[in-house]
């Protein structure tokens, strides 16, 4: 298939408006290969990539650990019987156990992020007896009915109104609401420790313990989404460890499948799972838990931890928070960031979308936060290093000179 025959393909077999997007950024050409933090197109260019898949690439393109894993078991096993013990899900299982916070041990493997975030949901109301559900304002869980439903953008929620009935939304990082919100007694507060779609809003330092201790208090479980800050994105393993926090419920998925394999999990504590108690299958998955999803998942596991991805998150989190912050321009209001999960903000999305062409004309690959579109998201895969975080504050310096340019024309 040519070029052409790919542009139709994706035109009339896919999303004509979703190719006149990608088109408007300058990456109207397909992906041929990648390596750690490159990518290489039909056209010869090579991209660094900022974008990391929008989190599901923390360990680069292609590791060579996650890569083995997966040849390794495909040589074996595929999908599950489902009906013989499964050695890879009791491995992977058993290695969350011992790496999340707390007293986290039990799993449920899925296929993503939002059905992670469907199955905690459904634990925490299966648990309670309950059936209310608080989120945050600007949160993203997903986009299934029930992710949607505590989700923040009413942009991605009016088609598909109404959604699920007891969903009710607070301000984030604000605790005298969340105070409020408890007297209703709800079954479940779920957060993200750093909001990553409303554009990469970090809360107070201490605002995350303060939920665990007033959710505890009231009696409502505290599900903590790390589809996206966990693995080592923010700097530690899993960023609710930056507060000393337990969630009762954690969702995992995206980099968890090391950047190979589709994998979500949702881990909670025994008193959680003792809704499966008498029956072990009230929330199961045919694709959930496959060997080899679970096989790439220990490699990166291992991977992340041997490696040390959280101390490279910290250290090239703050060289690229730093250099950005040297960049003086009147376009942009805020810098902000936890590890390397940074959110660059402008002065309207007009500005944002410049910014992402122009950045693109230099073989930058990255996207705005979903729920924020002037809000410019720094992603990197975790294996970035000093000369890529150069590379790119060298081509955002220019991309801002010549939006500041442009825009002085217009005026």
């Amino acid at each position: 298939m040519d070029n052409k025959e790919l542009v139709n393909a994706y035109k009339e077999n896919i999303s004509e408006g979703l190719f006149n997007l990608v088109a408007f950024l300058g990456f109207d050409t397909e992906e041929m290969t990648a390596s750690g933090c490159e990518v290489k197109t039909a056209d010869g260019r090579v991209l660094l990539d900022f974008l990391g898949s929008f989190g599901a690439l923390n360990h680069g393109h292609l590791h060579p650990k996650v890569v083995n894993a997966v040849k390794e078991k495909l040589s074996s096993m595929g999908l599950s019987s489902k009906v013989l013990l499964n050695g890879d899900q009791a491995r992977l299982a058993k290695k969350l156990a011992d790496l999340t916070p707390g007293d986290l041990c039990y799993s449920f493997f899925s296929n993503s992020g939002t059905e992670a975030v469907e199955a905690a949901i459904k634990f925490a109301k299966a648990r309670t007896g309950r059936q209310g559900i608080v989120h945050t304002a600007g949160s993203y869980h997903g986009k299934s009915l029930g992710s949607l439903s505590a989700a923040g953008r009413e942009s991605f929620r009016k088609a598909f109104e109404p959604l699920l009935p007891s969903f009710s939304s607070i301000e984030f990082d604000d605790i005298d609401a969340l105070k409020s919100a408890m007297e209703s007694k709800p079954a479940a507060f779920i957060v993200e420790p750093v909001q990553g779609e409303a554009g990469v809003r970090v809360p107070r330092k201490g605002y995350l313990s303060a939920v665990r201790e007033i959710t505890e208090e009231a009696g409502v479980l505290l599900i903590a989404d790390e589809v996206q800050t966990g693995i080592g994105r923010t700097g530690k393993l899993f960023a609710c460890e930056h507060d000393g926090v337990q969630p009762d419920i954690l969702c995992l998925a995206k980099s968890l499948g090391g950047g190979l394999m589709p994998i979500g999990a949702t881990v909670a504590t025994a008193d959680v799972w003792s809704l499966f108690d008498e029956n072990p299958l009230l929330h199961s998955s045919t694709f959930g838990g496959n060997h080899i999803a679970c096989a790439a998942a220990i490699a990166a596991l291992d991977a992340a931890v041997e490696e040390d991805f959280s101390r490279n998150a910290e250290l090239m989190g703050a060289k690229l928070m730093d250099g950005l912050r040297k960049i003086d321009s009147p376009l942009v209001l805020d810098i902000r960031g936890q590890g390397l999960l940074v959110g660059v903000q402008f002065k309207n999305s007009d500005v944002a979308s410049i910014i992402m062409s122009g950045l693109a004309n230099d073989g930058i690959m990255i996207a705005y936060t979903l729920n924020n579109p002037e809000v410019i998201r720094l992603e990197p895969p975790l294996v970035v290093n000093e000369s890529q975080i150069d590379r790119f504050l060298k081509c955002f310096a220019k991309a801002l000179k010549s939006t500041e340019g442009l825009l002085s024309e217009l005026e």
